[in-house]
């Protein structure tokens, strides 16, 4: 997966004993060849990535949460992350799995801008995706790719698997709308994670650690949600909470620097200068004389 991430998918025991017929897996996509030779019933599933299973063959039933879906032979589903309890209403059923990370499918849509726009509202967490003639078709071609002896060229299953990606946000606008929103909320958690360590002498490198992400995607994924680099907005937000502390209390201006994570108070003397062209110590008597006058005026 992303970032150096593996595929976690919590299966029932007599899945995993069977273990999947095949699996193909390249960047940020997995797809996985299921078949069961028999019948079960309320196998607890854990999906720890957004999956779209089509089912080939046989019938199978979801519930979580108080909902229940049925699909039958040619059906395709889309589940989020989450729990999940799954049976197999008939012997020898048959799916096909493709699992693939938020990120991968914002920036298929960000090279082809002309795809469906996503859908607004509520999304629910799993439901029946809309088959196109041009989705199915998708499928059952990636499907021929897993079973293909010897695999085909790197850069054909790449095409491919975009292919069915493209088509499937095309099909089920549903399906680029909860992606788009699951991927706007986890950068949110990243700017919210980064703001927390702001106090402390971290490095980019240790925060990109921190976050479980790869230097590289984190430096992106922070650019592409506040439009600047992760060194800059760190800067700037501890320079002005600095700022603050300077005209709300009567701390040195070394205890600032070093409430605020600069190890050197003379490099943040500097970079509080290039910031708001003015010295710390300017800051906090230009503060105090505002407070005598105004405490003079009362």
């Amino acid at each position: 997966m992303a970032d150096g991430q593996r595929l976690r998918l919590d299966l029932p025991r007599d899945y995993v004993e069977r273990k999947p017929e095949a699996v193909l897996r390249l960047g940020d996509l997995t797809v996985v060849r299921h078949r069961s030779g028999k019948a079960s019933w309320d196998n607890h599933v854990f999906i720890r990535v957004p999956m779209v299973m089509a089912l080939t063959t046989g019938r199978k039933s979801i519930r979580w949460r108080g909902h229940y879906l049925t699909l039958k032979e040619g059906d395709a589903v889309f589940a989020s992350p989450g729990h999940y309890r799954m049976s197999e209403n008939a012997p020898n059923c048959q799916a096909l799995l493709i699992f693939f990370d938020p990120e991968l499918v914002a920036g298929v849509r960000q090279r082809y801008p002309d795809v469906a726009p996503s859908t607004t509202g509520r999304v629910d967490r799993a439901f029946v995706v809309r088959l196109t003639p041009f989705l199915r078709a998708s499928i059952e071609s990636v499907g021929t790719f897993v079973d293909a002896v010897p695999p085909p060229p790197p850069r054909l299953v790449e095409h491919k698997l975009e292919e069915a990606v493209l088509s499937l946000v095309h099909a089920d606008s549903r399906v680029g709308g909860w992606l788009a929103d699951a991927r706007s909320q986890r950068d949110r958690h990243l700017v919210r994670y980064v703001e927390s360590q702001l106090g402390h002498r971290r490095t980019v490198s240790d925060l990109a650690r921190g976050s479980g992400k790869s230097l590289s995607t984190f430096k992106r994924r922070f650019r592409d949600m506040t439009g600047q680099s992760p060194a800059t907005w760190i800067r700037q937000r501890r320079l002005e909470r600095a700022r603050l502390l300077l005209q709300t209390t009567d701390r040195s201006v070394t205890d600032v620097a070093l409430e605020v994570g600069f190890a050197s108070p003379s490099h943040f003397v500097h970079m509080f200068h290039r910031r708001f062209r003015s010295t710390p110590q300017a800051v906090r008597k230009s503060q105090k004389r505002y407070l005598l006058s105004r405490s003079r005026k009362t």
